[in-house]
């Protein structure tokens, strides 16, 4: 009786497949190891330039909750740089750096979702250092943003997007830091929008009193785009650690550190240009009922 033979042919898409498909195979990987390849390259042709700053950012936040679903905020955030000598300047007191008024007005839709905007904004920047003049640049900006909360465990996770339009000026030698209130201030000139999505984890850090009532540390990182005219690009990267307490129903302050990314081309020159900005962040909160979770508190904007 003939034995029949178990063994299957195999597939050509399997172990035994024509040489000319092989061959095409490997010329098709030879070439997308020439594409990788000269992309490495192409990126290596740029010199990185990396400088560290260290500043300090305040912020003041005056709060007004109503009875019901909505909230109104007034920030008022000012920060000072030390001189740009790559860090080895440490003192943030040195050189004026922003001026911000910055208004809200919140709606609470339900208990893990707000809606903000900002409708008008005036932010004043200056730059200066001891080998270049005082420097000043002024921007108005609206700013709608749209905030999650999701409570887990103790601990609370927020998800923010927020949205920048920017209408900026062009930047203007000053003889003083406030030469800016007369009416020689730079015209506003040039537009574009920051997206900005921040993802932040807050913790209490004592379990023997409530969340609301325990001092809290908080993390954040939030990539920012910039889309204009020119073409769209990552602008910053922000990354943070805080620490904070809600003192009482009116009160509540914070103290952390804030890193900032930044990274510019040029071209014709081929340098990558990488700024590391180091924040201390100092903030403060007043207003009524501000002893709330942190993310469902209009002073956590």
């Amino acid at each position: 009786m003939p034995i029949k033979s178990t063994l299957r042919p195999l597939p050509v898409n399997g172990l035994l497949r024509p040489v000319s498909d092989t061959f095409s195979d490997m010329r098709l990987r030879f070439l997308l190891c020439l594409i990788l390849l000269s992309q490495f390259a192409t990126a290596q042709d740029y010199t990185n330039l990396v400088r560290h700053r260290p500043v300090l950012w305040t912020q003041l936040d005056l709060v007004y909750r109503t009875t019901g679903r909505w909230s109104f905020q007034l920030d008022n955030i000012y920060r000072r740089q030390a001189d740009d000598t790559n860090g080895s300047d440490l003192n943030v007191l040195r050189y004026p750096l922003l001026q911000v008024l910055r208004p809200w007005v919140t709606y609470q839709s339900s208990k893990a979702v707000r809606w903000s905007l900002s409708p008008i904004s005036l932010w004043w920047g200056w730059n200066q250092s001891s080998r270049s003049p005082l420097t000043f640049q002024k921007s108005l900006r609206v700013t709608p943003q749209f905030v999650f909360t999701r409570s887990v465990g103790r601990s609370e996770f927020v998800l923010r997007f927020r949205t920048e339009l920017r209408w900026l000026s062009a930047s203007d030698t000053l003889q003083h830091v406030f030469d800016f209130l007369p009416d020689n201030a730079p015209p506003l000139i040039r537009f574009d929008t920051r997206p900005r999505l921040m993802l932040r984890w807050v913790h209490p850090l004592s379990r023997q009193v409530a969340p609301a009532d325990a001092w809290f540390v908080q993390t954040s990182i939030e990539p920012v785009a910039n889309v204009s005219a020119a073409g769209t690009r990552l602008d910053q990267l922000q990354v943070s650690i805080v620490f904070g307490q809600r003192v009482s129903e009116r009160l509540r302050f914070s103290l952390g550190y804030q890193g900032l990314m930044s990274a510019r081309k040029n071209d014709a020159t081929h340098v990558r240009a990488i700024q590391l900005t180091h924040a201390l962040t100092l903030g403060m909160g007043i207003g009524n009922q501000l002893r709330k979770q942190p993310g469902t508190n209009p002073v956590s904007q």
